[in-house]
């Protein structure tokens, strides 16, 4: 019950800075040496950053510099409009709300693609969440009007509650396990939270939004572009990404191998597919790319150098003073 309680007050806390905490960016794909640079507290010269590893999928949020050396590659797809970027070393970047900013490098080091991808990955219903023992919480919309379902083993009648800011906008009592929203019309792409409970004893919350028309377009858009570019692996990655998102297993998993066949040695791509086979009951196959994974990471080179001198040389030294945002 404690536990519920936090999760609802996490949840709702939360929202507030819910949009300003999505990430800029998505990786897409890497290949060669390539490193996040990281400015110490306060900001500073960039020559003074604590290097990282840049793995696919990885989150970046603006104001995280990408450095890339000679033979490295990343793609990046960018959530506010979807574009994708193409980058090759030597440069180094910085990662902003609306695409990267080249800091160093040839203009050609920093190529733009028109996509969707990016959007395709901004936060979204999760398809469902298991919370407590026994109980697993989904939500559907169509047409504004969400539906509120779950599955519990605890008696009813249950109290469903639609939330927004720490504020009740509407609830209903009910004994099905299904309950289509009426209350005050809710805003697009805005986020809520809807509670379950049974009498005094709250089973679930679970964060939710009713996505625009333009989400969905965008969706569509982006699925029409993996389709047509088959051996494109930072858009199958995306793309797998973005369909695990939204709980739809067979299709990221399919997606996630295609991304596999162009880099084949992404161990953390190994280690996302192996996650999703295991959430669908593969197990052998999940422990065998988790297994391949940890071979790779074993035998990854020393792609970042605490030091700096052995694989990117001094290619930041000269670089202004650049202050964190």
């Amino acid at each position: 019950m404690k536990r519920l309680a936090l999760l609802l007050f996490v949840l709702l806390m939360g929202l507030a800075r819910a949009q300003s905490n999505n990430p800029a960016a998505v990786v897409g794909s890497i290949s060669g040496p390539v490193r996040t640079l990281t400015l110490p507290a306060g900001g500073g010269k960039l020559s003074a950053a604590t290097p990282g590893k840049l793995k696919t999928l990885q989150q970046l949020n603006a104001g995280v510099f990408v450095q890339l050396a000679q033979g490295g590659s990343v793609t990046l797809a960018y959530t506010s409009d979807g574009h994708l970027e193409r980058l090759t070393g030597p440069c180094v970047v910085r990662v902003g709300a609306d695409g990267s900013h080249l800091l160093k490098g040839a203009r050609s080091a920093l190529k733009v693609e028109k996509s969707q991808l990016g959007a395709a990955l901004r936060p979204t219903n999760p398809a469902r969440l298991k919370v407590g023992s026994g109980t697993t919480l989904s939500v559907t919309s169509q047409e504004g009007m969400p539906t509120f379902s779950f599955n519990t083993n605890q008696a009813g009648p249950y109290l469903v509650t639609v939330f927004q800011g720490g504020n009740s906008l509407w609830s209903s009592e009910t004994a099905s396990t299904s309950v289509l929203y009426d209350g005050p019309v809710l805003s697009l792409d805005t986020p809520y939270v809807w509670q379950i409970q049974a009498g005094s004893t709250v089973l679930g919350a679970m964060r939710f939004e009713v996505p625009s028309h333009g989400a969905t377009q965008s969706l569509g858009q982006a699925q029409a572009e993996v389709q047509a570019a088959p051996d494109d692996a930072a858009r199958q990655a995306l793309w797998a990404a973005a369909q695990d998102q939204r709980g739809n297993l067979p299709q990221a998993v399919n997606a996630a191998q295609a991304a596999l066949k162009s880099q084949p040695q992404d161990a953390a791509l190994m280690n996302r597919l192996s996650g999703m086979l295991q959430e669908m009951g593969q197990e052998a196959e999940a422990q065998r790319f988790e297994g391949q994974a940890r071979m790779y990471e074993a035998v990854e080179g020393p792609s970042v150098d605490p030091n700096g001198d052995l694989i990117f040389g001094d290619y930041i030294n000269d670089l202004p003073g650049i202050y964190a945002p």
